[in-house]
């Protein structure tokens, strides 16, 4: 498997604003910035007309969050079990 450079090395943690590497406190900060994201998002009444439009939604829940929030992945999404 190649690495994924949408993670900390040695680690499964997604790189992050904040550079959390702990995943517990990674996933509280991400809870918190994508839930203000929510309220964004809904104030703002994003209409789904075309595909890009998802990448839109997607920048708004997690431009806190991401420095590649609303972009294309440049590797496909995996799960690591």
């Amino acid at each position: 498997m190649s690495k994924d450079p949408y993670v900390y090395d040695d680690t499964n943690v997604l790189k992050n604003l904040a550079n959390i590497k702990e995943q517990h406190k990674f996933d509280d900060y991400e809870t918190t910035m994508v839930n203000l994201g929510i309220i964004k998002l809904l104030k703002s009444k994003v209409e789904i007309s075309k595909v890009n439009d998802i990448f839109l939604i997607h920048k708004i829940l997690f431009e806190n969050v991401y420095e590649w929030a609303g972009k294309y992945r440049i590797i496909n999404i995996y799960i690591i079990l």
